[in-house]
């Protein structure tokens, strides 16, 4: 694709979605089901069965102007087809230091990012142009695909992004094996209905939740930096071995920048270990979050 795009700057709403949407996987227990299904209320196809959330991709998708996030809903006939929906970021791409950049983001601009998505990207399938329309009164983008009949499937392909805010899309992707079962789909997702606010306002609650989780991990780091420099410290002072372990009764004078210099307390409820001098403190919990480099 050849074209001069925009970078531009972006409010915080859509990059409170990166975190949130794209790297964080939903949580979807039978509560947040429900929220889903009230949020984008869809009826699939009769014999169609599913809508259960599933994993996230960490990596950031085929086209390089556009960002995939987890699966909201997804809805399935085995064999015959699919109907999948999922946030993403049109528009956005990783740049140096995989810092994400957004470019603009008009109808046309959009029209331009979906056929990057999928022309070429599907073996033997002939795609059609994107066009611009509405869904459930908001601004979208789709295009379809065919290939010839044959042991390679799906047999014909339906893209959709909804334009949710700026550059946060609803990715909708339907795909059959019949033209039966492939028109049953695309007649669904007419009558789709989409509430915006709430969709926002759950981006939004994820990224909040996020934030409280790097928020603890930190903490907990922050606490095992403390504990290793405060054991340092009393090793200096008593001339002690590299296989000396020191108890808290001992370090504990050291540890000023823990607030009334008492002991440390993982956020998460873990169990600290402060070990020998040559070894790094450790917390029960364990994981990238809970523990720090090994020591050099």
């Amino acid at each position: 694709m050849t074209a001069t795009f925009t970078q531009k700057t972006m409010p915080p709403l859509v990059v409170f979605a990166i975190s949130a949407m794209l790297f964080c996987a939903v949580q979807c227990d039978a509560g947040s089901f429900q929220e889903i299904t009230n949020i984008i209320r869809y009826t699939p196809p009769t014999d169609f069965w599913g809508g259960a959330a599933r994993g996230t991709r960490s990596d950031p998708g085929d086209n390089p102007l556009s960002l995939d996030g987890p699966e909201l809903l997804h809805y399935a006939y085995p064999n015959r087809g699919d109907v999948i929906f999922k946030i993403g970021l049109a528009g956005a791409y990783l740049g140096k230091g995989k810092i994400v950049k957004f470019l603009s983001t008009e109808p046309s601009d959009l029209q331009k990012y979906m056929e990057a998505e999928y022309k070429g990207r599907f073996p033997l399938v002939t795609v059609t142009p994107a066009v611009i329309g509405t869904v459930s009164g908001l601004t979208a983008v789709s295009m379809g695909g065919t290939r010839p009949p044959g042991p390679v499937k799906p047999t014909f392909l339906h893209f959709c992004w909804v334009q949710i805010d700026t550059n946060i899309v609803l990715k909708i992707t339907a795909v059959a094996n019949s033209a039966n079962d492939f028109q049953q789909e695309t007649n669904s997702l007419k009558l789709l209905k989409i509430d915006k606010t709430q969709l926002l306002g759950m981006i939004t609650s994820e990224q909040k939740k996020a934030r409280t989780t790097e928020t603890v991990s930190d903490t907990c780091m922050d606490n095992l930096r403390i504990i290793a420099a405060a054991k340092q410290q009393w090793g200096i002072e008593h001339h002690q071995a590299p296989d000396s372990i020191p108890t808290w009764s001992d370090i504990i004078r050291f540890l000023g920048h823990v607030p009334g210099g008492q002991m440390p307390h993982c956020p998460n409820g873990g169990v600290y270990t402060i070990g020998r001098l040559d070894e790094n403190p450790t917390c029960s919990i364990g994981g990238k979050n809970h523990t720090l480099p090994a020591a050099k």
